[in-house]
């Protein structure tokens, strides 16, 4: 019987009756929002955001992620443009 799949945080374990459950799998990206102030969101992601593993931010969260660390969250649409390094896809629906 596996646990995990029931609860919020989504972490993958098997029940038995050790008492020991080691996880075996578990999400992906851990986000804290204080809706209050988003522009101090904190996120970590660890196989970057478009998850390629050919980009090279790919595992740059990867050692932070398992630090259990978070890095801030830019919020603010001018500030994101301004720290980016590349352009997103647009897709443009056809005529």
């Amino acid at each position: 019987m596996n646990g995990g799949n029931e609860v919020i945080n989504n972490i993958g374990f098997r029940l038995d009756s050790t008492g020991y459950y080691p996880a075996f799998f578990g999400p992906a990206m851990r986000r804290i929002i204080d809706f209050s102030d988003p522009d101090h969101t904190l996120s970590v992601l660890p196989t970057g955001q478009s998850g390629y593993f050919m980009s090279e931010h790919y595992d740059d969260q990867f050692e932070l992620y398992n630090k259990n660390g978070f890095r801030p969250q830019l919020m603010d649409r001018a500030m994101i443009e301004k720290q980016a390094d590349g352009k997103a896809l647009k897709l443009k629906p056809g005529k």
